[in-house]
């Protein structure tokens, strides 16, 4: 029912992982730096998975069915850019995809209440971002310097807290308008320095 912390940390020759449906917890870098991996689908009955347990698979391609995540979760997966969210995730935690230079979009489900503080920092290529209406919670510098996104953000009339510097740096032509209109009605101008 669980696999322990730093199970399988660094075996970089493990390609690829078949986990039982019965499977309930994974623990803190249990598989970080297995950077042969290239894609993994989580089992349903999985209710914990812990923090930097995949930071630093630089071959993961893809990620299904994500239902919990640890801080640091998949941090500097460079290559990484499908992840597929189960409904019943209801927070990215902390980090969680920071540095995941592959990601170009991002599909949230609509059970998702909070992205927390630098959750998908540093993700250059992300170019498209829609929010969910349940959300609530923008952490602090959660999109910074997610430099290459582009068109209109909406903001969730659901959303009652956006941190700091949360969208720094994301300065792409007409994504940067939005931010502008969306700063001037803000109370916190600190969201969107650039």
């Amino acid at each position: 029912r669980s696999i322990g912390n730093y199970a399988f940390k660094g075996c970089t020759g493990l390609t690829e992982i078949v986990f039982t449906e019965g499977l309930q917890t994974i623990g803190n870098s249990a598989f970080q730096n297995c950077t042969g991996l290239l894609n993994v689908t989580l089992p349903n009955a999985l209710k914990s998975l812990g923090e930097y347990v995949f930071s630093g698979c630089t071959g993961l391609k893809s990620v299904t069915n994500v239902a919990s995540l640890g801080s640091y979760a998949f941090q500097g997966c460079t290559n990484l850019s499908e992840i597929t969210f189960s409904e019943n995730l209801r927070s990215i935690a902390a980090y969680a995809f920071h540095n995941c230079a592959a990601l170009t979009e991002i599909h949230f489900t609509e059970n998702l209440v909070s992205i927390e503080m630098g959750a998908f920092q540093n993700c250059i290529g992300l170019a498209q971002l829609t929010l969910p209406n349940s959300l609530q919670t923008i952490g602090d510098s959660a999109f910074r310097s997610c430099t290459d996104l582009t068109g209109g953000l909406t903001i969730p009339a659901s959303v009652t807290s956006i941190g700091a510097y949360a969208f720094q740096d994301c300065y792409s032509a007409g994504f940067k308008d939005e931010v502008e209109q969306i700063r001037s009605a803000t109370a916190r101008s600190s969201v969107f320095v650039d």
